[in-house]
């Protein structure tokens, strides 16, 4: 609460041994409370969005109010020292969590030392939530609980699966777009060349190699094509993740720049499937090739 305004928050505790590095990628002011096991600290750390609708600035002092389960109409109040900002761009956060020093919790719900509300467990690989909250919950008394992040924000989660959805249909038709284009490419060239399949034809070179011939030539522009498209998009992406160009409105993205994910091997993957899938159908138009009759073609030449 602050003279002109107040805001419902939640605080969120926090221990010495608190991965702090978590929090330090969405750090935008300030540094992170200073938290200790031999003294209570006031540091909190607030959002962006919380510091802006009661206009607090990093070294404000603010009250805060809890609830007091002897007395509802007299109210616990601590104050506290904002010592850093951060801005997560998901609403559900930032417009909720604040983070200070877990005793201050302990000292209000006159728990003892070594109680809390939950704990949470940050493991390294994703893939092995679900597995770990099995494991997690065999291991603890049947009237708690074990919720892995998935299902604890299935909301956020079903969001952001949509771009997966969405990057295999745009991947999908830009492979068509450039299928057609390069068949229709190769088409031409083959039409253009048909003296010469005839010839070839006329001298005894089987079919199979003639349509050889047309196959490696739209494979090396198939080839110039991948180097200049590789060229061009890693460059947009390395000056994207540099200096974030590409800005986007967080309340609708949950990200306030495009975010930038490379990985070698599946872009070098990426690139051989479409250059297999490609030469599959760039199969196809040499067929015209085969169809082409070298007397027709030499009577009228």
């Amino acid at each position: 609460k602050t003279s002109e305004d107040f805001e419902g928050v939640l605080l969120k505790g926090i221990a010495p041994n608190y991965h702090f590095e978590k929090l330090k990628e969405y750090l935008t002011e300030g540094r992170l409370p200073i938290i200790t096991d031999s003294t209570t600290t006031n540091e909190i750390l607030v959002s962006k969005t919380v510091a802006s609708k009661l206009k607090l600035t990093l070294g404000d002092k603010v009250p805060a109010y809890f609830r007091n389960p002897k007395n509802s109409n007299l109210p616990n109040r601590r104050n506290f020292v904002i010592v850093g900002v951060y801005e997560s761009a998901f609403s559900d956060f930032d417009e909720l969590l604040i983070f200070g020093d877990i005793k201050h919790i302990i000292k209000l719900n006159k728990w003892k030392a070594n109680e809390i509300g939950a704990f949470e467990i940050f493991i390294d690989n994703h893939n092995d939530v679900y597995a770990k909250t099995d494991e997690i919950y065999d291991l603890i008394p049947p009237y708690l609980d074990a919720v892995p992040f998935y299902e604890k924000y299935k909301a956020i989660f079903n969001w952001i699966a949509l771009f997966d959805y969405n990057i295999v249909v745009i991947i999908a038709i830009m492979i068509l777009v450039g299928g057609i284009n390069i068949t229709t490419a190769l088409l031409v060239l083959i039409l253009e060349r048909s003296k010469m399949i005839a010839i070839l034809k006329t001298l005894g070179l089987p079919v199979f190699r003639v349509r050889k011939i047309f196959l490696f030539s739209a494979f090396h522009i198939l080839l110039r094509g991948a180097f200049w498209g590789n060229a061009i998009g890693l460059l947009l992406l390395f000056s994207q993740k540099k200096w974030k160009w590409i800005t986007l409105n967080p309340e609708s993205y949950l990200v306030s720049e495009a975010p930038v994910y490379m990985d070698f091997y599946t872009i070098f993957a990426l690139n051989i499937g479409v250059i297999v899938i490609c030469l599959g159908i760039l199969w196809i138009p040499t067929y015209v090739a085969k169809k082409i009759s070298p007397v027709k073609i030499l009577r009228f030449q």
